[in-house]
């Protein structure tokens, strides 16, 4: 397995509209040719899966950065990496103007997370809390898994993102094929296309975006697979992160990839 490294480049942007209005500037504005984007900020660290979510206003950005080399026991079996990724976040008061000091917030220090990456963070209203969903590779095993953790805090720049205790330990979705090997099975079209491809089936479900969470506590969850070259994406259910519903048209979710 190999990790294809890339510079990302994060503009923050507002829609502005070339008139007075009350309400703020809408797509529909722009499709008119009444509002135009407007440059506010921008950056160019070398940041890896940068997200900003918007919280009452306040503007959190999640991403990972290198750690540095790892030591001689976390380099055996090593096949992505000599570096270790671990996630941070940043916090902005004024839209993504300014940025406070940057946060390290999930480490590579675990067995399961000597590498972290490509995941998604959710503020639960309800629970008052933080929940990260996240790519994560174990000292051991050299494929991609999927890691949960979360932070009971309103803000996800003070407190720990840890394992709930008793509960959940990671990884949460532990084998290759976990979620895809439901969803691509006998008859479906991924099923056939990943024969063609080099791992012979679709797997190491990651990229994971938490959607949302609905009236009756589920938690929907998209997520992408791989079978070198081809990519798919695919959609799950969850109400503890820990047991996933797929492949089930009668709870609306679709039997086969949907990408």
């Amino acid at each position: 397995m190999y990790l294809k490294k890339s510079l990302i480049l994060l503009f923050i942007i507002s829609l502005t509209v070339s008139f007075s209005m009350n309400e703020p500037a809408t797509l529909q504005n722009y499709w008119d040719g009444e509002a135009e984007w407007e440059l506010v900020n921008r950056e160019f660290p070398a940041l890896h899966a940068p997200k900003i979510k918007i919280v009452n206003s306040v503007w959190y950005k999640f991403f990972t950065l290198e750690s540095g080399p790892l030591n001689e026991e976390r380099l055996k079996n090593d096949s992505v990496t000599e570096y270790a990724w671990e996630y941070w976040v940043e916090k902005s008061l004024d839209g993504g103007e300014t940025w406070t000091s940057r946060k390290k917030i999930i480490a590579s220090e675990g067995e399961w997370n000597r590498f972290v990456s490509d995941g998604d963070f959710f503020y639960d209203e309800q629970e008052k809390k933080w929940r990260a969903l996240f790519q994560c590779i174990s000292h051991e095993v050299g494929f991609w898994r999927g890691c949960y953790l979360e932070n009971i805090s309103e803000d996800p720049t003070e407190g720990l993102f840890v394992e709930t205790p008793h509960v959940i330990l990671n990884p949460v979705l532990s084998t290759v094929d976990a979620l895809w090997k439901d969803i691509c099975d006998d008859g479906d079209d991924c099923k056939e296309i990943a024969k063609s491809g080099r791992y012979g089936r679709v797997g190491e479900a990651g990229t994971f975006q938490i959607i949302k969470k609905d009236n009756d506590g589920w938690f929907w969850i998209g997520f992408h697979g791989f079978d070198n070259p081809n990519g798919y994406r695919g959609v799950a259910k969850t109400k503890n992160f820990v047991d996933y519903v797929v492949d089930d048209a009668s709870q609306g979710l679709p039997r086969r990839c949907y990408f």
